[in-house]
């Protein structure tokens, strides 16, 4: 079965533009992401149908993800793979001993005239896609501090391994932290952070999330034909997608790269392409791990009819290559008037996704 644009609804948090027009335009990437997927469904075949070892295992789904950063590099030289204060380069240098970060909050992502008033909340512009999920974001993320860091601007994410073992994932920072960590000068109300773990945890999230793949590829290489309907196997696939998220490799393209692994890699070893969560990397981010374990299960959906194949007759960089990113839409600027001019600007710069090292 080969993979379709069905299987990757565009991210709410690229969609800071309120003009339908712009929607449709970031929907059709889906086709070229489909593209990229199915070369790597190809290249994982090859891979795995070789492997005599979970060793072998392990390192088809490895070679695939850092194959998919040199796809993404060959996409951001086409216009259509582009995106506003990227370098092609920052789709396949990894994060290394730095970090990537994302921000959001109240008010945040916005279309226009967004302004700061003297408690440091924002208001005003129109209300987008993005900016909705981010409201939610800052509503998990302030539910999380009030549970598990109620006097803490920072909050440390601890992942539990299958072995029981727990390993340090990515922070969520608030506050000062939050404000300092992207240049916002002064508080801004409801705002937050995450920033990625240590190189040693991610690569050890990393390893996790491929041992977790490489045991379903085992189940079914073993003669299984039941997986999808086995709850361990799914939750399995599931724990996989939390610990890549929570690992990421690369500084820019690594939602999109990790897409486009997951979809190959559920389309491989359940014999059945997977429609993920259109919110599935920031979740990942902010919420806890149980309950991003339950909203990947209620929300991601098993597809098992093909789309029309002319949905995949888009010319596709070769790969050997990383992850998708959104076309490049412009994000909208932020003007400013009245209360805390400045900080309210800073605020919103500091919001998009163009600027920093972020991971989409």
């Amino acid at each position: 079965m080969r993979i379709t644009g069905a299987s990757f609804p565009t991210p709410h948090f690229i969609q800071v533009s309120s003009n339908p027009a712009v929607w449709d335009q970031q929907a059709r990437f889906a086709q070229i992401h489909a593209g990229g997927a199915n070369q790597a469904l190809d290249r994982l075949n090859g891979l795995l149908d070789a492997a005599t070892s979970q060793a072998d295992r392990v390192n088809a789904f490895e070679q695939t993800y850092r194959e998919l950063a040199q796809w993404r590099y060959d996409l951001s030289q086409r216009s259509d793979g582009q995106r506003p204060g990227a370098t092609p380069e920052s789709y396949r240098t990894p994060i290394g001993r730095g970090a990537a970060t994302d921000a959001f909050g109240k008010g945040t992502h916005r279309d226009g005239d967004v302004r700061m008033d003297s408690q440091g909340k924002l208001f005003g512009g129109t209300e987008t896609p993005a900016s909705r999920l981010a409201d939610r974001l800052a509503d998990i993320a302030a539910a999380r501090f009030d549970a598990e860091a109620p006097d803490a601007e920072v909050l440390q994410n601890k992942v539990r391994l299958p072995d029981g073992s727990t390993v340090n994932g990515n922070q969520i920072h608030r506050g000062r932290s939050a404000a300092v960590m992207r240049n916002v000068p002064e508080d801004v109300k409801d705002f937050y952070c995450t920033l990625t773990g240590t190189e040693a945890d991610r690569k050890a999230l990393q390893q996790a999330a491929f041992t977790n793949l490489a045991g379903l590829e085992a189940q079914r290489a073993s003669g299984r034909t039941d997986l999808l309907e086995d709850p361990a196997a799914r939750r399995a696939f599931v724990e996989a997608e939390y610990f890549i998220y929570q690992g990421p490799e690369y500084q820019r393209g690594g939602d999109a790269s990790i897409r486009a692994l997951l979809v190959a890699a559920h389309t491989r070893v359940f014999d059945a392409p997977v429609k993920l969560p259109q919110d599935i990397d920031v979740m990942a981010y902010v919420a806890s791990q149980q309950d991003f374990y339950a909203h990947v299960e209620r929300q991601q959906t098993v597809l098992t009819t093909e789309a029309p194949a002319a949905q995949a007759e888009i010319a596709q960089p070769g790969i050997a290559q990383s992850g998708i990113a959104q076309p490049g839409i412009a994000q909208p600027g932020i003007a400013q008037s009245g209360i805390a001019q400045g900080a309210a600007h800073a605020a919103g710069a500091a919001t998009r996704r163009t600027a920093g090292p972020e991971r989409g």
